[in-house]
């Protein structure tokens, strides 16, 4: 309305001003949305650390590792498919839709109920699991997936090793031998280390207390830096003998706020607490933890 009651001279003048502090202007907000994305590809970048996120996705199991060489891996994803989105999508580079692996614990809807829809808008290339069939609509979705976009899904047990060109190493720790479709999940839950120079990564979301003892009886090394507990810190999982075996440094329960069943147990988490030298992060408390390592230093995040 301004321009419309001047005269034509003067709304010219001003249209030129307008113009004139405008343009640096435009320049300036475009400088800075230039300065952000470039800020935001610099923090994205492979850095030559192993980067490890223990996603906050509710109450379920999702950890996402980058390797120093910027290979991105995600072990479970938990129930619900929008936290799990939103989870990696904070993490991953918005421009990156691919999981160079993806491991799979077991084949029940809480430990990859929301991967089916993640698979879909994510190219997969890789997946490990415990060979074991699963009986639920995820579990299959996912397969089919997988199988639809040419990903290969390869059965493991103890013993078997992956050992990246960047100096990674990932070490299947459970089960120690092949599962039948009726012995119990969580007994057949795969456990995995991951390891870059002198850190180390124990994790076996939904590791029992039978799994616990398999390992320690057939002399595997659990010795780790970090270990995510087993079932969101259970009581009947996390046994003394299994943590004494590990060691850990820090200790991280994946647990969804107000959970029902209290967890993390509040004597596996004194037990943790004394074990650690009092670290242990908690996804309800401290939101997605993300731990960084040069392979001799370790570096922790926390969102809240």
């Amino acid at each position: 309305m301004l321009l419309r009651i001047q005269h034509p001279d003067d709304r010219a003048h001003l249209a030129r001003r307008v113009r004139q502090h405008l343009r640096p202007s435009l320049v300036i907000l475009a400088g800075s949305l230039v300065a952000v994305l470039v800020w935001a590809v610099a923090l994205t970048q492979p850095d030559g650390k192993l980067h490890v996120w223990f996603l906050d996705v509710g109450h379920g199991h999702a950890v996402l590792i980058r390797t120093p060489d910027g290979a991105h891996l995600l072990v479970d994803g938990g129930a619900n498919p929008t936290q799990l989105r939103q989870a990696i999508g904070d993490a991953m580079p918005f421009w990156n839709r691919t999981l160079d692996l993806l491991i799979v614990s077991q084949p029940t809807r809480a430990a990859i109920g929301s991967v089916p829809e993640l698979a879909r808008h994510y190219d997969v290339r890789l997946a490990l699991s415990n060979g074991q069939p699963g009986e639920n609509q995820e579990y299959a979705e996912l397969v089919e997936i997988l199988r639809d976009r040419g990903a290969e899904m390869v059965s493991v047990i103890a013993g078997h090793k992956i050992a990246t060109s960047d100096g990674v190493t990932i070490e299947v720790l459970h089960p120690q031998v092949p599962p039948q479709p009726d012995d119990d999940v969580d007994t057949a839950s795969l456990a995995v280390r991951l390891s870059y120079g002198s850190t180390s990564f124990l994790l076996g979301p939904n590791l029992s207390l039978e799994g616990e003892r398999q390992m320690i009886e057939r002399g595997w090394y659990l010795g780790s830096t970090v270990i995510m507990l087993p079932s969101h810190g259970g009581a009947k999982e996390n046994s003394l003998p299994f943590l004494q075996a590990v060691r850990p440094q820090a200790a991280v329960a994946l647990v969804g706020a107000g959970n029902r069943a209290g967890l993390p147990d509040r004597d596996v988490a004194e037990r943790v607490l004394s074990m650690t030298g009092r670290s242990l992060f908690r996804t309800d408390r401290h939101g997605t933890v993300e731990m960084i390592t040069d392979g001799s230093t370790l570096q922790i995040y926390t969102d809240r």
